[in-house]
């Protein structure tokens, strides 16, 4: 369905721009701004944390923004917990020298604005078509700057045109080959900060354009910018989402089946256009977790090895501290880490639960089922993004400060994945 026919049976009116202009730019940080940083004595805090903060400021001088109860409620108690559990680290020897006083005051800076809301509410519609016109750029640029390398155009980093002082771009993986050795690099969209982060921004455009708009243009038109990117966690991503909405949203089965159509046909047509060798790099990824050394294997596998390991010392149930999960060089072997595991081994099982509460309280959503399972699933099992701002702060705009309620300007699809009298009234509440 195009964006004409939306209007047509939208229930509300667009939005103005007073409305969008916090969403819209707290998601333009998040997508657009994500390679540049602030250096702070030897460290760089992320541009998007402060573009945020002056959103919310501004809200807050407006009179626009309000605290939502219960995520708030979990918010201070996970910064009580959070900072018991780093005195104790920081007072007992070895842990005291690992962990980080920085990290800390990091995490509680950066989910102090999850709990906030902006007063009005866009509404889900609005803040999707948001994001979903933004990710049509970076995939626009994704599919032009794969292209142009064969044209002897390399267009991937910004280092050479920025001062590195004010790059984050040194701490990722930014130009990739799509192969050890090969001289054709994967696409990351030239603002994201690797080609990984692509495909799953990416995906989860593709999960919006089929749960709430249904161009098959433009799905096809995202299938082929995840396929550029060479990225599994992508296709991971993606193939979580059809079985979360086959499951939650039975009626969406037939946006399933254009999405499995429409995907079909770009991936065959992308494999007929290009070298095998080029189709043979996406299908290696489907065998990562077999080898300890490939990235798959430290992503999906390796942080459960490492925390079965780090919990038979009893301190991991108060946590080891801040700052520390990377830093178990004992352990002889490399591992990965993802949010969940990572809030687990700093600061133990009390502050893990808190954190799962804080999370769920702010972006579960009944009447967004579906994206916010796939949101939750993106965030931990996509990588390391517990204090990755720029994907924290799209799933607060997508499930949180945009939304009202999805069903009060929703498409007829949208109607339709959701009965009449499956959730109650539209209400536009902080709690």
């Amino acid at each position: 369905m195009n964006d004409a026919s939306l209007a047509t049976h939208s229930t509300t009116v667009r939005a103005s721009w007073r409305d969008k202009w916090p969403v819209f730019i707290a998601l333009f940080g998040c997508i657009f701004l994500q390679r540049f940083g602030i250096p702070v004595g030897d460290l760089k805090v992320p541009l998007v944390v402060p573009v945020v903060g002056a959103v919310f400021f501004v809200l807050l001088i407006q009179n626009r923004a309000m605290v939502a109860e219960r995520p708030a409620i979990l918010y201070i108690f996970f910064c009580i917990y959070a900072l018991f559990s780093a005195g104790l680290a920081l007072a007992s020897p070895p842990q005291g020298t690992m962990a980080s006083v920085f990290s800390l005051g990091y995490l509680l800076l950066l989910y102090a604005f999850i709990v906030l809301r902006t007063r009005p509410t866009l509404g889900a519609i609005e803040t999707l078509r948001i994001f979903r016109g933004f990710v049509v750029i970076v995939a626009a640029c994704g599919i032009l700057q794969f292209l142009a390398q064969f044209a002897g155009l390399h267009l991937f980093s910004f280092t050479g045109f920025v001062p590195e002082r004010l790059l984050l771009e040194p701490a990722y993986n930014v130009v990739v080959p799509i192969w050890y050795g090969a001289n054709v690099y994967k696409a990351n969209g030239f603002f994201l900060l690797e080609p990984s982060f692509l495909s799953q921004f990416v995906a989860i455009a593709l999960v919006v354009e089929f749960l709430y708009f249904g161009s098959a243009i433009r799905m096809g038109f995202f299938m082929l910018a995840l396929l550029v990117a060479f990225s599994g966690t992508g296709f991971l991503i993606l193939g979580f989402a059809v079985a979360v909405a086959s499951i939650l949203e039975r009626r969406a089965l037939g946006r399933v089946l254009l999405l499995l159509i429409v995907g079909g046909c770009v991936a065959a047509l992308f494999g007929s256009l290009l070298a095998p060798e080029y189709i043979e790099s996406v299908l290696r990824r489907t065998s990562e977790l077999d080898s300890n050394q490939a990235s798959g294997f430290l992503r999906f596998v390796s942080p459960y090895i490492m925390v079965m390991d780090a919990t038979a010392d009893p301190r991991s149930i108060l946590g080891f501290g801040p700052g520390t999960a990377e830093r178990f060089d004992s352990l002889g072997y490399e591992y990965g880490m993802n949010a969940l595991t990572k809030i687990l081994i700093e600061y133990g099982i009390p502050g893990f639960g808190l954190y799962v509460m804080l999370l769920l309280s702010s972006f579960h959503r009944a009447d967004m089922r579906a994206l916010s399972a796939i949101g939750f699933f993106w965030f931990i099992f996509g990588g390391g993004y517990h204090l990755t701002p720029a994907i924290i702060y799209t799933l607060a705009a997508l499930l949180a400060w945009g939304p009202g309620t999805v069903f009060r300007d929703a498409t007829p699809f949208a109607r339709f994945a959701a009965p009449a009298g499956r959730y109650p009234a539209p209400q536009n509440t902080a709690r």
